[in-house]
């Protein structure tokens, strides 16, 4: 993970992006990416291999 900033109330847009580099179907389904942080067009935080379960349904959270 890196920080190069700060999101603070002055800042007019914030974005966040998913770059999904792998999708493992088993049991659960799983997405494998990188993630980056974006405040007014700048690169403040990115993180690599992020994982995260993906789901059709949350009925059952």
């Amino acid at each position: 993970m890196k920080f190069t900033g700060q999101v603070l109330p002055t800042a007019k847009l914030v974005q966040y992006r998913i770059d999904l580099k792998r999708v493992i179907n088993s049991r659960l389904v799983m997405g494998i990416g990188d993630g980056t942080m974006l405040v007014d067009g700048r690169e403040i935080y990115t993180a690599k291999d992020l994982r995260v379960g993906l789901f059709t349904s949350t009925d059952g959270f």
